[in-house]
């Protein structure tokens, strides 16, 4: 599974676009810049273009939604859940969303009832911006998901060419997932996940 057009829009929301390095909080170790990239690869100083700024962006979240999906692996995430769950990943770090999930314990109902706790800055105090975010990323886990009612239609054998291509597998990946073993309804559900996916990438690179 992969991050949503929903998803990434909630992360812009809240992570915001500046094309030269600053530091949130004068203590943090490292630079920001872009849509919240942080690292030791941001210098003082440093500029970049909004090209650049959304292909660190998608290299981010790769990250991050494997992050996801390795720690809640446990859980049948929808996209909403899986959406909420990496924008919450991307802000608060893979530490945090091991202890939301209580190290694979908790459930979904548990989950949606603590994502909220983690409204505090590095000083212990509760920021509201955190407040808002949280809030915004419980009621995406919370909603329902809606059918899509644009994706194409095309054949078993055609939808299972979709998924190699957007996932960037091969055959013996393929039977490795046992895709022919879930049947129909799995390789549906893998089809929708690679619509989405297109669909998100070709918005990230429209800026």
């Amino acid at each position: 599974m992969t991050i949503s057009e929903n998803g990434i829009n909630l992360i812009k929301k809240y992570e915001g676009c500046r094309l030269t390095a600053y530091k949130p909080v004068a203590s943090e170790k490292y630079w920001t810049i872009g849509w919240g990239h942080y690292g030791e690869d941001v210098k003082k100083g440093m500029t970049i273009t909004q090209d650049r700024a959304n292909e660190l962006l998608r290299a981010d979240l790769m990250t991050f939604e494997a992050y996801v999906r390795k720690q809640c692996n446990y859980l049948n995430l929808n996209q909403n859940q899986f959406d909420a769950l990496v924008s919450f990943t991307y802000n608060c770090g893979q530490g945090n969303l091991i202890r939301l999930t209580a190290n694979k314990t908790r459930s979904i109902k548990e989950i949606s009832a603590h994502i909220e706790a983690y409204n505090k800055g590095a000083n212990g105090l509760v920021l509201a911006g955190l407040v808002r975010r949280r809030k915004e990323e419980k009621e995406l886990f919370l909603k329902e998901v809606e059918k899509m009612a644009d994706m194409p239609e095309l054949s078993l054998v055609d939808k299972i060419n979709k998924i190699k291509q957007v996932m960037n597998i091969d055959d013996n990946t393929i039977q490795y997932n046992k895709f022919y073993k879930y049947g129909v309804e799995y390789i549906d559900k893998q089809y929708k996940v690679c619509v989405d996916a297109e669909k998100w990438r070709e918005h990230i690179k429209n800026g």
